[in-house]
């Protein structure tokens, strides 16, 4: 926050396309107002050496997305606890508890909300690996992502498509998830997307050298 109680958005000293080691010249250019996903203005950046705008993101949130894909603060630290609540994993961490599944089945009769939460279900799917839409090729680039053993994914993936409800769909994907660590969570799962074909190549903000990095 400045002086004033307003965010202080961050500015990479490098785009994305300056990887290659070519000098950049990114300045600030607007604030982008939100309705959905960051509960903040984001920043909109331009590179004048190389002619592009781009938006940066907080870590966790992806382009377009209308709610986190991972529990993480502005600095990029993991959260914990309650936090989940508020990220697309928490369509499986509900859909697999009992209670709450049939509670909602009841309130919502029209199956709006339970249709969302399958989507996301299918999401989480495809994030982790398991999806049948994800080959064996990139369900292994994703198991060495998430570290985790290849054939715990091959495994996880038969047993989604056998199963025959949303909670045991739910409960799959959760028992990959519990064996991720934090950092899998906050960085893999990020890479893991972008490899199952969810969003484009993910860069990340690099406050020391004060750029952005590619992690893929």
């Amino acid at each position: 926050m400045d002086a004033q109680g307003v965010l202080v958005l961050p500015v990479p000293g490098r785009c994305p396309q300056g990887e290659d080691g070519s000098p950049c010249q990114v300045r600030a250019h607007a604030r982008r107002e939100r309705k959905s996903g960051p509960e903040h203005a984001l920043a909109v950046c331009r590179c004048h050496t190389h002619g592009v705008s781009f938006t940066v993101y907080p870590p966790g949130h992806v382009p377009y997305g209308r709610i986190a894909m991972v529990a993480a603060d502005s600095e990029g630290r993991p959260v914990r606890g309650e936090a989940l609540s508020m990220t697309v994993l928490s369509a499986v961490l509900d859909a697999s508890d009992p209670v709450r599944v049939h509670g909602e089945e009841a309130v919502h009769k029209s199956g709006v909300h339970l249709r969302t939460r399958g989507r996301r279900i299918g999401l989480c799917a495809a994030l982790v690996g398991i999806s049948g839409e994800v080959s064996e090729a990139v369900r292994g680039r994703i198991a060495q992502a998430l570290s985790v053993p290849a054939l715990r994914l091959r495994d996880a993936a038969r047993a989604y498509s056998a199963s025959h409800s949303m909670r045991e769909r739910a409960g799959v994907v959760v028992s990959v998830l519990e064996a991720l660590d934090l950092a899998s969570r906050r960085i893999g799962l990020l890479v893991s997307g972008y490899l199952a074909g969810l969003w484009g190549r993910p860069n990340h903000w690099d406050p020391i050298g004060k750029m952005l990095r590619a992690l893929v």
